[in-house]
């Protein structure tokens, strides 16, 4: 749990260093996968947190799509991506020499009874999914469904970026 934590941290270190959109899509599907992996192994029930990356990487899959039509064809500056090495490097050393001086109550396995005892997410489900709220959630799925086609019918068909390169 310590070195998921820890690759999270380094992550968000490494997207403060980065600033071209595809870099920093690529670490932003890393982090949520580690979020989603940080999730499962605190609760228990782990479809929750592969829910959660399933709709947080459709939305990056939509970004993606969005950055791609508006920026150019650039590459990755090569500078930029040397001090992004020195940085994980950086951090994987931190991490090795750093185990060993956590203690050791940290670096095991955390017990699922004391945890779902911390985050029990049946309550919140359970009212999520019922009757006062249900029409609710019926309603946003119809909005974000017909909001989709919308969007989709407005794009336009013609092949390349919407913004070119000067």
């Amino acid at each position: 749990m310590i070195m998921v934590m820890m690759a999270m941290m380094m992550l968000s270190i490494l997207t403060l260093a980065s600033e071209h959109p595809m870099l920093l899509a690529m670490l932003t599907v890393l982090q949520s996968l580690m979020i989603s992996m940080f999730m499962s192994m605190i609760n228990s029930i782990s479809w929750f947190s592969f829910i959660l990356f399933i709709v947080f990487t459709g939305g990056l899959m939509v970004l993606f799509i969005y950055m791609t039509s508006l920026a150019p064809n650039e590459m990755l500056p090569s500078p930029k991506t040397k001090t992004s090495i020195k940085i994980i490097t950086m951090s994987v050393i931190t991490v090795i020499i750093l185990s060993p001086l956590l203690p050791k109550h940290m670096m095991s396995q955390m017990n699922m009874t004391d945890m779902e005892q911390l985050i029990d997410f049946s309550p919140a489900i359970s009212y999520f999914f019922s009757m006062p709220t249900s029409l609710m959630v019926i309603t946003l799925m119809t909005f974000l469904l017909i909001t989709l086609a919308a969007v989709n019918s407005m794009m336009s068909k013609k092949p390349g970026p919407l913004r070119t390169h000067k």
